[in-house]
Order: structure tokens, then sequence, then C-alpha cells
């Protein structure tokens, strides 16, 4: 029999998994120029970017006064015993903020701005990290397909030697039925592998903003690996997510601006006072030269817009204080899963597979010689195919581990 001859050739395709896919002529894509692609053109980007030209914009215009100067112009007929003659005058009357208004419109738009560049700052490290993962699955998902189809093939292979060894009378014809109800789960477990792929493939297109029906090939990075510059300290690592997390900025320039529009809706309650002047002519007999000064009387003083501006300044302060606490919190969870993510990363991608690899071929070569049952064979198969998806799962965890740890510390660290 050739069953070691046509079996073992499969063996190291377990472990080493290529795609049974014609390779595209394009270009493979890298995970830098990936992430590049989402950050120029992913929506909720794009978007984040529009609101901070919007509040530079709102930024320029805080400054003007929040009323208009008035001018007035008026004429009349003066009918007298010597013959009409004109009536014309003419006034102008500049308002006066007492409660200095323009300067917390200011204050708050500047926040604003600040606000929309933190949020901007966070959606980028979102989209990176997101693409991280995306990308990540795409490569998985792809090696995965390639494991199921060696899986169909090793099947195939075994249901044939049983078939044989039943024909040379060796087994019972129970051994080729348990060969062929494997290779039969085998071949659903490749038709759900292609599935996977293309929902995964698709989430990455989108995350990139690219057609549905675009072509995608992946060009598989190495793994992240902790920076040696980097300390593992959870509380060094707390104060740069302090320093750096988009988010928490956000939310203290939300707190700053909604203070200022408090003061501002207090200003504007504050009594309006104008002063002008003007020039009027009556007829041919005189002209006129006068000013004054106008006062309101505070009966309304913007009762309505100063409390809905309290409740969104108490908001605001307890919205930046929640997220400055749970920064510590998520950046000790995320670390801790980093670490746990790398050392199932090293134990399944190292002595687990040449264990697993080495296992198949001492069984397979038992089995040619009549020392081992099918079960066996099946048994170590199943077991080498387990260790490869669990090193596919690993290296899956630990991008989005590194993912989540960089999204806690608010910055690209990988």
């Amino acid at each position: 029999m050739k069953l070691v001859s046509s079996l073992l050739p499969c063996v190291p395709l377990l472990f080493g998994v290529a795609l049974a896919v014609e390779p595209p002529a394009s270009p493979r894509l890298t995970l830098a120029a990936a992430t590049t692609t989402a950050l120029e053109s992913n929506p909720a980007v794009l978007a984040a970017r529009i609101d901070v030209q919007a509040a530079s914009e709102a930024r320029r215009g805080a400054g003007a006064p929040g009323q208009n100067p008035e001018v007035s112009v008026g004429a009349a007929a003066r009918l007298t015993p010597e013959g009409p003659q004109a009536d014309v005058g003419v006034s102008f009357a500049i308002p006066l903020d007492l409660g200095g208004t323009p300067r917390h419109l200011r204050v708050r738009e500047t926040a604003g701005l600040e606000r929309a560049r933190a949020l901007l700052r966070g959606t980028e490290l979102r989209v990176s990290t997101a693409t991280r993962v995306a990308f990540a699955e795409v490569v998985a998902a792809e090696l995965r397909l390639g494991l199921a189809e060696e899986s169909v093939a090793l099947g195939r292979e075994v249901e044939q030697a049983a078939r044989r060894r039943h024909e040379l009378g060796e087994v019972s014809i129970l051994e080729p039925t348990f060969a062929a109800l494997d290779r039969a789960a085998a071949e659903g477990q490749r038709s759900q592998a292609f599935a996977d792929l293309a929902a995964a493939t698709q989430r990455l297109r989108a995350l990139l903003a690219l057609p549905a029906d675009a072509p995608l090939a992946l060009e598989r990075g190495a793994d992240p690996s902790w920076p040696p510059a980097l300390t593992e300290d959870p509380e060094a690592l707390v104060a740069r997510a302090v320093a750096a997390r988009g988010d928490l900025a956000a939310s203290r320039e939300g707190e700053r601006a909604a203070t200022a529009d408090l003061r501002a809706a207090r200003a504007a309650g504050a009594p309006g006072v104008s002063v002008g002047g003007g020039w009027e002519r009556e007829g041919d007999e005189a002209h006129v030269v006068g000013g004054e000064v106008a006062f309101e009387i505070p009966v309304q003083r913007n009762q309505i817009e100063v409390a809905e501006a309290r409740q969104r300044a108490s908001r605001a302060s307890l919205e930046a204080s929640t997220v400055e606490r749970q920064v510590a919190g998520e950046v000790r969870a995320a670390l801790a899963a980093w670490q746990a993510a790398s050392e199932r990363h090293g134990v399944t991608t190292g002595e687990s597979l040449a264990l697993a690899e080495e296992s198949l071929r001492l069984v397979l070569r038992a089995y040619e010689s009549g020392e081992e049952e099918l079960l066996a064979v099946l048994f170590m198969q199943r077991q080498a195919l387990d260790a490869r998806r669990a090193a596919i799962d690993a290296e899956l965890d630990l991008h989005r581990a590194a993912s989540a740890l960089e999204r806690a510390v608010g910055e690209l660290i990988f």
C-alpha cells in the first residue's frame, strides 16, 4: 500500500496552510496600507473631519457681537402756509453687552473645536484598531479555509486507504464508513469556511469603504510584539492613557464648553443697554442733534436657557469624571488580556504544533503496518487539525488583544 507516501505529503500543509485559490494579479494589501486607506476613506473618519471643520468655522464667528448696530432713517412732509416742507431724521444705536457674552462664546467654541479634534483622534484610533482586527480576521479565515481544504484532502486519502484495506480483508466495512463520514464532515466545515471568509472580507471592505465586489488580496505580516521601549507597568500605562485618550480629552473639553455655555446663557439674560444718537431736520425751521441711552427692565433673565445650560454643564462634568475613572480599569484589563493572549500564542504556535505533527506521522505509519486502528488515525488527525486551529485562533486573539490595548491606552503602540 502507498498510504504513507500519499498521506504524509499532506501533513506539512496542515501547518503551513496555503489557499487552494488562484492568487490575484493585483498587488497584495499590507496591514499598514489597509490602515492608511481606512483613515483616508472610512465614513466615520470623514464625518469627524467635517465636525472639526464646522467647529473651526464656529470658533471664527464666535467673537462677533450678539446684536448688530441699528440705523434708522425717517422722512415726512410738513405742510405750512408757505408750502410743503420735508422733515428728515437719521439715528444710530449701538447695543452694549454688559454680560460679556461674546467672550464666553469664544471660550465655548474654542473648547468645542478642541473637543472635535479629540473626537477625531479617537475615531482615527478606533478605525485603525478595527482595521487591524478585520485584517486579522480575514487572514484567519483564509487560513481556516486552507486548513479545511487540506482536511478534506486528507479525509479522502484516509477513506481510500480504508477501502483498500477492506478490499484486502484486513478491516471490516465499518472503517471505510467511518472514514467517509469524517470526510463528509470535513467538506461541511470547508463550506462554512468559505462563508466565513466572505463575511470577514466584506467587513474589511466596509471599513476601507471599498465596493462590495472590489478584489481584496492580503499580505500577511508579522504578529504584534511588545515594543521594547514600552513598559508593562500598569501605572505608567494608565498615566500614558490619561494623556493620550481622545475620549477623555473630548469629555474634558465638553465640560469646559458646557461651563462656558452656562456663563453665556447667564450673560445673555443681563439687562440690555444701548447708546445712540441722531439728527433731525424739521422743515426749514431747525436742525436737531441728540443722543440717548436705553435700559431694558430685567423682567426676563433668560431663565429657561440658563436652566438648560446648567443641566448640560452638570452632565458634562459627570461624563468627564466617569471617563477618567474608567481609564485605569480599562488599561489594566487590556494589559492582562494582552499578556494572556501573548502567552497562549507562544504555547499554541510552538511545542503543540510540533507534537501534533509528529504524532500524526507516527500513527499513519502504524496504520499502514496494521498496528493501529482507523479510530486512532482519525483521532490524531483531529488533534493535528485542532492544534492548527488553536494556533490560528491564538494569532487572531493576539491581534484583538493588541487592538484593545491600543484603544485603552489611546494610541497605536504595536
